[in-house]
């Protein structure tokens, strides 16, 4: 087994400045993407909403400028993208040997998201581009009505030229309830209808080319031969830095080339699932062929993981964190039977369903028994555990045991508290750390039994447990003295804070988490002397 001398000539961290300058740069054009998409959802809620309501003439000077400002924010959305495809051509060009494997995964990671912002850019746009082909439908028609109006009544204005005064009134009456369109104002309108199929052509074009630049990204993953098409395969480029991984890794590579894409998923069954009220819930997932590597084994308790749950009828993919543990039908939870080849693989996810979350509330939808598809596992963090054990003396030349653990302050938001569980509950490996758990919900009501396990675990001495309720007024700004600074005692610590929650949380206790980058550390944490060398924001 190699020593902790030769593990150190072995750089952890290697210098690639165009990589840095690459990651930085594309994640800044991602965050402006995606600040944009979710820009021109707002736009196409607006419009159906006048439409919904037959206001599209009431508002039409609105909508005339939400159209413009709409048309505006796509064109920069693909001109952006275009600019991010030649972007992570360029990173995926640089080799493996000049990076290391944090650097590896970020990259992986750029790419995956950069192929998920296309896919909610093109969604998007065709939503909006629908909505103006509704408006337009129906302003078309309006204008066929009017000119149909204006002509039925200068016929009757011709035929009834010779009649009385009576007549003559009430025809006087009936045109200043609805005035005829004049020529102009109907060249106008017809003019504005035309604009808005050229610009639906338009988008339908962009469209089509950001499909384009999406093929292009998926070549891309497949030239990386890290992002492996289903679950077995991908645990190994989660553990390379394991013993063996080399060996697996390669294996994983010839499993990628055989296969006939990259983004396969794997399939899993509802196997149970209970209702903690009315938007919480517990659902546990079993394989439904049988899986030779057991994920809990090979990714242990010092990696924090996550699986992408896709949805399949909006081709839309979202990241749920995992937990080692079994649903009874009384809706307990137990540990997993670890000698049970199919009951060792199961995962459990305890979600919320948001009204604006469009997969939480499809799985919640979905009847026990029904099929989902998996794809992961996906690495969030990796405590560094190697370096926990071991640590040099003031000289830099003796190894020496570190007597004091370092400290995990951990920040939990609702359901991010699974993503504190997990290295704790899984039965694999060593979790050198002291971990204080910092947990904000609305009551301990919507944790169902999850509330007794980890009152269970403070009262084995497992963790630390602070538990704020703002059902009760709880706020953790009101408890600050509760945490703790990073302890700079000795070089060899490792004290480090993990936030992990909605976005107003972390920006409560570590400052705002832009996008794919960290940001800087502000908040509770930044009040405290922690910096991005010691904290994690994870959403």
């Amino acid at each position: 087994m190699d020593s902790y001398e030769e593990r150190e000539s072995s750089p952890m961290f290697r210098d690639c400045p165009r990589f840095e300058e690459l990651k930085d740069k594309i994640s800044s054009e991602l965050f402006e993407v995606n600040g944009r998409v979710s820009t021109l959802r707002q736009f196409t809620e607006s419009l159906s909403r006048f439409l919904d309501n037959s206001d599209i003439d009431v508002n039409a000077n609105v909508v005339q400028n939400i159209n413009k400002k709409a048309l505006t924010n796509i064109e920069v959305v693909n001109e952006l993208l275009k600019n991010v495809n030649e972007d992570v051509k360029e990173i995926d060009n640089i080799e493996d040997s000049e990076l290391d494997k944090p650097q590896i995964i970020a990259r992986d990671k750029l790419i995956r998201d950069s192929r998920f912002s296309i896919q909610e850019s093109q969604t998007a746009q065709q939503q909006f581009s629908k909505i103006i082909k509704s408006i337009n439908a129906e302003a078309r028609g309006k204008l066929n009505e009017e000119q149909n109006w204006t002509a039925l009544l200068q016929e009757d204005e011709e035929s009834h030229q010779t009649n009385n005064d009576n007549t003559a009134q009430r025809q006087v009456n009936f045109v200043i309830e609805r005035e005829p369109i004049n020529n102009e104002e109907f060249a106008y309108q017809q003019r504005l209808i035309q604009e808005r199929d050229e610009e639906i052509t338009n988008i339908e074009r962009g469209i089509t080319e950001l499909n384009g630049i999406f093929k292009d990204l998926g070549a891309v993953i497949t030239h990386q031969g890290m992002m492996v098409d289903n679950i077995e395969a991908n645990i190994y480029s989660a553990v390379e830095n394991t013993a063996g991984a080399s060996q697996e890794l390669n294996k994983a590579n010839r499993m990628q080339k055989r296969s006939s894409s990259p983004n396969d998923f794997t399939e899993y069954k509802i196997t149970r699932r209970h209702d903690i009220d009315n938007c919480h819930y517990l659902i546990e997932l079993t394989p439904l062929k049988r899986q030779n590597v057991n994920l809990w084994k090979e990714l242990e308790r010092n990696i924090l993981w996550s699986i992408e749950v896709k949805q399949p009828e909006i081709m839309v993919v979202r990241n749920y964190t995992p937990l080692p543990l079994q649903l009874k039908s009384n809706g307990n939870i137990v540990p997993l039977d670890l000698n049970d080849p199919v009951e060792s693989k199961k995962l459990l996810f305890y979600i919320k369903s948001y009204n604006n979350g469009e997969v939480a509330r499809w799985i919640k939808s979905l009847p026990v028994g029904s099929t989902l598809e998996l794809r992961g596992p996906f690495i969030d963090y990796k405590f560094r555990n190697d370096l926990s054990k071991h640590h040099r003396d003031a000289n830099g030349s003796t190894l020496i045991n570190k007597t004091q653990l370092s400290n995990v302050p951990f920040f939990a938001g609702g359901t991010g508290i699974v993503t504190a569980l997990q290295p704790i509950l899984n039965p694999y490996g060593q979790f050198n750390y002291n971990m204080t758990l910092f947990h904000s919900c609305k009551s301990i009501q919507e944790l169902g039994c999850l509330y007794h396990l980890v009152n269970g675990l403070a009262q084995q001495n497992k963790i630390t447990y602070h538990l704020f309720e703002t059902s009760k007024g709880d706020n953790i700004i009101d408890f600050k003295q509760l945490i703790p600074g990073p302890n700079t005692s000795n070089a060899g610590n490792l004290d480090t804070s993990i936030v992990c929650g909605p976005e107003g949380y972390i920006t409560t206790v570590a400052g705002a988490k832009y996008d794919t980058s960290q940001g800087p550390i502000e908040g509770l944490l930044g009040e405290k002397g922690w910096d991005n060398s010691n904290v994690y924001k994870m959403d």
